[in-house]
């Protein structure tokens, strides 16, 4: 039973992680977007 707890956990974790780095290369593509748009007006 505690297999399936910390699978859990460990599933978890690493969703946690792929949306973290998601969002930040998110972040980056949107700032970088505002960036070469400002530039090219």
């Amino acid at each position: 039973m505690e297999n399936i707890y910390l699978f859990m956990i460990v599933a978890l974790g690493i969703l946690a992680i792929a949306d973290l780095v998601v969002g930040v290369s998110n972040d980056a593509v949107n700032f970088l977007n505002s960036a070469i748009g400002s530039k090219a007006i």
